[in-house]
């Protein structure tokens, strides 16, 4: 699939999701938003960036919920997400609770779920994966109560975790989503790995700005070269 430097732009949502990530590295978000599909920032500064942020860029506001591990409680984040929402959230990124997955608690993550679905009021959920962890099935039964809840994409990982997802675990995530639900390929650091997720079926990217500006300068240059 070929995807020329202003579609990369306008399905990626950079972000600044770090613990090292201090104030003046968040604001410099706001210099690189134009032209991106949204900006991803930790809870604490979504007032900060929501301020900061032009009105006329398009660039939506993505605040992340129980990031990164998912495994607080279904009220932390609904919370959060009520929170996220009163300072002007436009989409909200939504960690799985991996461990109920792995341990087969099926019922606990899809009231989870359900339950941050309920606390956005109307506004979009991703939810996050760790699909480099995770066995098909896993997969497959949450493909099928993602698509009950009505999430707007599904993404690959948090990128916090020493492994990232490979070709073949996205192409199957793609594969078993159903085709109204995005697949949000995240954790990418370099332009292969951007490439892999591409042509694995990726919809959107969720990636940290300074490695998309540098994907975005190795995409510019293979276009100009055809």
């Amino acid at each position: 699939m070929n995807l020329t430097p202003q579609l990369f732009k306008e399905r990626t949502i950079i972000s600044a999701l770090l613990p090292y990530d201090d104030q003046q590295t968040v604001k410099d978000l706001l210099g690189f938003c134009k032209g991106y599909e949204g900006v991803a920032v930790l809870p604490a500064y979504i007032k900060l960036i929501r301020e900061g942020l032009p009105s006329d860029e398009g660039c939506k506001l993505i605040g992340v919920s129980g990031f990164p591990t998912g495994g607080v409680t279904s009220k932390t984040k609904i919370t959060e997400i009520r929170e996220l929402y009163y300072h002007g959230a436009d989409r909200f990124d939504v960690m799985i609770n991996t461990g109920f997955v792995l341990s087969g608690l099926w019922e606990e993550v899809e009231c989870d779920l359900y339950s941050a679905a309920r606390a956005a009021t109307g506004r979009p959920i991703v939810v996050s994966l760790e699909i480099a962890y995770m066995q098909q099935e896993h997969i497959r039964q949450i493909c099928k109560i993602c698509e009950g809840i009505g999430v707007e994409a599904v993404s690959t990982t948090s990128g916090w975790l020493p492994r990232l997802p490979k070709f073949d675990e996205q192409k199957f995530l793609r594969e078993t989503l159903d085709p109204s639900i995005k697949m949000q390929a995240a954790g990418i650091m370099s332009y292969d790995q951007f490439l892999d997720a591409l042509n694995a079926g990726a919809d959107r990217f969720m990636i940290r700005y300074q490695h998309a500006e540098a994907i975005l300068t190795q995409l510019s240059d293979d276009v100009a070269g055809l």
